[in-house]
């Protein structure tokens, strides 16, 4: 990842000279790489480019390319509690990572507190664009129909379409179970069945193990 930031940087830098965009006299921008990371595992790899290069021969350590971007990692914000860090982007992982409707209730209040005021109407919108198009057809895939129009209808109709969204997963959960337990109790039977050999009396005993 540190090479390919490299990369996008270097490829701005480039459109900023092309466009003339800079006077003969102007510095390219400094930029702020970012890179916002929500995979299942923590970050392990470097966030510096320094580190994916090998040590250079004495006195040519200056000419080592040097380029670290900032990492926001979901899974080193998922514990914390957002209502103590009054942060937004916790809040948004927060929401994300959540299992129970006190859970999301929780940080949708706390939404409602911190964008409360008319500067921050935007940012309410957004929050609000966010949960029509991304947390429910992720978390409600089968009620993807629903729509807010503002996060005060969020926490009024949380509690049904939470709940409806927490029985589909535990009935999805229960018949993978049983299929699941009905495979293995095949797999299982057919395996016995072979190993005893598969007589005329074992063959009955089988069928029935099967059925």
């Amino acid at each position: 990842m540190a090479v390919r930031v490299m990369a996008y940087l270097a490829l701005l830098y480039q459109d900023l000279i092309r466009s003339k965009n800079l006077g003969k006299q102007d510095l390219l921008p400094p930029v702020l790489p970012i890179v916002l990371y929500n995979g299942a595992k923590s970050w392990r790899s470097p966030v510096d480019l320094d580190k994916l290069i090998h040590e250079a021969p004495a006195g040519l350590e200056a000419h080592r390319p040097l380029l670290r971007f900032l990492l926001i990692d979901q899974n080193a914000y998922a514990d914390q509690d957002p209502g103590t860090l009054k942060n937004l982007v916790t809040a948004l992982f927060k929401l994300e990572n959540s299992h129970t409707e006190q859970d999301i209730k929780a940080v949708v209040q706390l939404l409602l507190a911190w964008l409360s005021d008319k500067e921050q109407a935007s940012l309410h919108r957004a929050f609000t664009v966010w949960f029509n198009r991304v947390l429910i057809p992720k978390k409600l895939p089968n009620n993807t129909l629903i729509k807010f129009n503002d996060l005060k209808e969020v926490e009024s109709m949380l509690s049904e379409t939470v709940n409806n969204w927490l029985e589909t997963s535990r009935q999805k959960g229960l018949e993978q179970g049983l299929e699941q337990g009905l495979e293995q109790g095949i797999e299982k039977g057919i395996q016995t069945g072979m190993q005893k050999g598969l007589q005329k009396g074992e063959t009955l005993a089988l069928q029935k193990l099967l059925a």
